[in-house]
Formats: structure tokens, sequence, C-alpha cells
């Protein structure tokens, strides 16, 4: 019995900070947009990749942009979005920004 007990707090020390620390590297919408705002080249940049990044995570069913599209168009088309929409700006940005894209250029 006390291996069985010692064994299950080894692993919920173990497990515990895995687990809480999980969430720690996605990024939310409120720091992406607040970072993708800045007139500084590497942020211009890592928004641009960013943007890039959810694009190829979207299925050619999913997201049909205009060929005049650009990623910095698509950065402004999200960034205006989140501006208009600010309780949009609550949870992670990957998923957020993903529904934006899909919803300003759907496939018909």
């Amino acid at each position: 019995m006390k291996k069985i007990l010692l064994s299950l707090v080894i692993a919920i020390i173990l497990f515990i900070p895995l687990e809480s620390k999980s969430n720690d590297f996605k990024l939310s919408t409120k720091d992406w947009h607040d970072v993708c705002t800045r007139a500084d080249m590497d942020w211009v940049n890592f928004c641009n990749g960013y943007i890039q990044g959810v694009i190829d995570s979207l299925s050619s069913t999913e997201f049909c942009p205009n060929s005049s599209a650009t990623r910095a168009n698509l950065v402004t088309i999200v960034d205006n979005y989140l501006t208009r929409n600010r309780e949009y700006k609550v949870g992670e940005a990957f998923s957020k920004i993903r529904n934006i894209l899909k919803l300003s250029y759907p496939c018909k």
C-alpha cells in the first residue's frame, strides 16, 4: 500500500508541473494584437510569419483568398477585426486568427 501511495505522489509531482506549464507557450490573441500593431520590423516579420503559419494550417476549402491578398493585408484584416471586436481578443491567438481568416475569405 505504501508503494502505491508513494508511486501516486511521485506521479503527481512529475506530471502536474508539465500540465500547468503546457499553455505557457501559447500566444494569446491580446498579446498577438499588441505586438502586431508595433511599427518595428522585427515584429512585422514575426506577424507575417505567424499569419503564414496559420494559413499553412488551413485547407483549400476553408480559406480562399483573392489573388491580391498579401500577408501584410491579412495582418491588417486581423488587426482591424480585433480592434472592432474586442471580445475576440480573449483566448489563444492561433485559433482566433484562423477563424478571422476563414470569415474574411470564405470559400464558395
